[in-house]
């Protein structure tokens, strides 16, 4: 057995275990230990986080695609096999582009909310394990429409929570300064959105 430091081993060695080990050892730390999982992975080189988003962006590309299919059928009856391709690489992509996308957004109010931040890493590592509920669970979109707002907002609360776990631990802040960084960044989208629609339905604001 490979001694580890770290949760999430180099892919190449993970890859030899059991995959229902891996995901319930993450899952054990993600739900149950959220502190020491962002304090172990603070000592992890750039190498390791790739390797997890790599996995992560396959897993939830083959859940996301057979999820998608299953609905397509249902709806229309068949799908083509270019069609599921396709659906699996924009899985793929959406999901190794969203942290960085997510990540570069949060370093900015970092860097504004915090003298002495850590480089930019520090910020990924909050943004890939702080999505991983995403990851593993936002492909579940079909239970309805209001029981998927529902569920997407309990996956929102808590992917916002342990990214504030993930920046107060990985840049040395205070809780609420972290919580404000994570959140910040979702209230302005969301303000822009309410504009934006109200812009296109012709619905005043005030």
């Amino acid at each position: 057995m490979v001694k580890r430091d770290h949760p999430f081993h180099n892919f190449k060695e993970r890859a030899k275990e059991p995959l229902i080990e891996v995901m319930l050892e993450q899952l054990d730390l993600i739900i149950f230990k959220p502190m020491s999982l962002f304090k172990k992975v603070a000592k992890e080189k750039e190498e390791y986080i790739f390797d997890y988003l790599f996995f992560m962006g396959i897993l939830y590309a083959a859940l996301s695609t057979i999820a998608n299919i299953y609905v397509i059928r249902h709806t229309f009856g068949t799908i083509l096999l270019p069609a599921v391709m396709f659906l699996f690489i924009f899985a793929w992509l959406f999901t190794v582009l969203l942290p960085f996308i997510d990540a570069t957004i949060m370093h900015i109010f970092v860097m504004l909310f915090t003298k002495k931040h850590k480089p930019y890493l520090e910020t990924l590592k909050s943004s890939v394990y702080g999505l991983t509920p995403f990851f593993l669970l936002g492909w579940i979109t079909f239970l309805g429409k209001i029981q998927n707002l529902i569920w997407m907002l309990l996956l929102l609360t808590y992917i916002v929570i342990l990214k504030s776990i993930g920046i107060h631990k990985l840049h040395k802040t205070g809780i609420a300064k972290a919580f404000a960084i994570v959140t910040i960044p979702i209230d302005i989208i969301m303000i822009l959105i309410l504009i934006t629609a109200a812009s296109i339905s012709g619905f005043p604001l005030i």
